[in-house]
C-alpha cells in the first residue's frame, strides 16, 4: 500500500513542447519546483513509447530510492556530453539574446530598454535558471508590480529564444507574469467610489445649519 502511494506521488508525465517530447518530473523531488527533462525526440507515436518507457524507469527509481537528481542517468546519450556546455546563466543568455536583437531594434531601444533589464539581472541574488523562484521574489520585493511584470515578460521572451537557439532545454519563466499579478489590483476599481463617498461626507460635515435670529 505504501509503495503504491509513493508511486502515485512520483508519477512522471510525458508531454509535447515545441514539437518535441519532454518529461514532467514530480515537484516534490525539487522542493516544489517544476522540472522538465527534454528528450530531444519528435512527437511521434514511436517516440512516445520511448518516452513512456523512460518515464516508467524514473518512477521505478523514485520508488526504489535510486533517483538520479542530476538527471544524467535519464538523458539521451547524445545530450549527456553537451548538457554541461549548455549550463549558461541568465546573464549570459540575456547578453546573447541582446546581440541577436541588435539587428532588429533601434540602438536607442537596445540601450534604454534592454540595458535596463541587463542592469536588473546583474543585481539578482542568483542568476542560474534553476533559481527562478528566488528571482521572482527579488523582483516583486525590489520593484513595483508593473516593472516586475515587464521584466518577467522580457525574460520569458529571452528564454523562448534560448530554446529555439538550442542554448537551454526549458523556459522556467512560462506563466510567471500571470502568477505574479498582485491580488490588490482587483480592488482598485472600487477606490474612486470610496473616495467620492469620503469627499461627500467631508463636505456635509462642514455645512452648519443657520437658525434665524440666533446670531446678531
Amino acid at each position: 500500500m505504501d509503495k503504491q502511494k509513493r508511486s502515485s506521488k512520483g508519477s512522471v508525465g510525458v508531454e509535447p513542447f515545441q514539437n518535441r517530447l519532454r518529461l514532467r518530473l514530480p515537484r516534490q523531488l525539487f522542493d516544489g519546483k517544476q522540472k522538465y527533462l527534454t528528450l530531444g525526440l519528435e512527437d511521434t507515436i514511436a517516440n512516445r513509447k520511448i518516452a513512456e518507457a523512460k518515464a516508467k524507469q524514473i518512477e521505478s527509481d523514485i520508488v526504489l530510492e535510486k533517483f538520479d537528481y542530476t538527471l544524467d542517468k535519464y538523458r539521451p546519450d547524445h545530450a549527456k556530453s553537451v548538457s554541461a556546455a549548455k549550463a549558461i546563466d541568465l546573464s549570459e543568455l540575456w547578453t546573447r539574446y541582446t546581440q541577436f536583437k541588435s539587428t532588429q531594434v533601434e540602438e536607442t531601444t537596445l540601450i534604454r530598454d534592454y540595458g535596463k533589464i541587463e542592469k536588473r539581472i546583474r543585481k539578482f541574488p542568483k542568476r542560474d535558471l534553476d533559481s527562478v523562484v528566488i528571482v521572482r521574489d527579488y523582483l516583486l520585493k525590489t520593484y513595483s508590480a508593473e516593472v516586475a511584470k515587464r521584466t518577467f515578460k522580457e525574460l520569458n521572451a529571452c528564454c523562448n529564444w534560448g530554446i529555439r537557439s538550442k542554448l537551454i532545454d526549458s523556459n522556467p519563466f512560462i506563466g510567471m507574469v500571470e502568477r505574479s499579478e498582485p491580488r490588490s489590483l482587483a480592488t482598485r476599481p472600487e477606490r474612486p467610489s470610496l473616495e467620492k463617498r469620503a469627499k461627500r461626507s467631508s463636505k456635509h460635515s462642514r455645512i452648519t445649519p443657520t437658525v434665524p435670529g440666533l446670531h446678531r
